[in-house]
């Protein structure tokens, strides 16, 4: 959408430019203004069909080049921290397992809580926004916001893999589904992850 813009607002210029370049007494016509656009949009397109392929190649070789150099094995550490979570409803309060959080994420009005346990994982639903559990569980270098819509403890990560557009992560003991790392987190997840206290 926004590559489509760019070529409207281009086409737009050089119709805006035809005076400047043509002595044709109808250079203000719609027919023009059309063929300046239709022009745009065929050049700029098979500007982007080699621009876009390339741009994709560069992102996927500098992601997994990243990837490369994070830690391949997965934390033996335990936590052994349990914190207590506030909620906006009184009476709603809840104490979570640090050993056992895997990752919160958002759903509708509501956060889901996903932890570990003897029988694989267990989901509990909290009136609580993704913010507010981040902000009670600052204290733990260990939980970070892969994702506007993902907190994960990076303790429970089993390993990663890439792609152009970011990092997948595989966590321990939940194979339900992959967490996205977005492309915008990534470099602050590469420093955090390579460097996170484990405690």
């Amino acid at each position: 959408m926004h590559l489509s813009l760019i070529l409207l607002i281009i086409g737009l210029v050089d119709f805006l430019l035809r005076d400047f370049i043509y002595t044709n007494p109808d250079n203000w016509s719609l027919r023009y203004l059309w063929e300046e656009i239709r022009n745009t949009f065929l050049v700029g397109s098979l500007l982007l069909a080699v621009i876009l392929p390339l741009n994709l190649e560069r992102l996927l070789y500098r992601h997994l080049s990243f990837l490369k150099r994070l830690p391949t094995y997965p934390s033996t550490a335990t936590i052994s921290n349990s914190v207590h979570i506030d909620t906006p409803i009184a009476g709603e309060q809840f104490e979570l397992n640090m050993d056992k959080f895997l990752f919160a994420k958002v759903e509708s009005n509501y956060t889901e809580i996903v932890c570990s346990n003897t029988n694989g994982f267990e989901k509990s639903l909290k009136r609580l926004t993704l913010k507010e559990l981040e902000q009670q569980l600052n204290p733990f270098s260990f939980v970070f916001k892969t994702h506007r819509s993902y907190l994960v403890n990076l303790n429970s990560i089993e390993s990663i893999s890439g792609n152009a557009q970011g990092y997948m992560l595989h966590l321990k003991n939940y194979s339900e589904s992959d967490i996205p790392v977005s492309r915008s987190t990534i470099q602050e997840f590469n420093s955090i992850y390579s460097h996170r206290d484990t405690h």
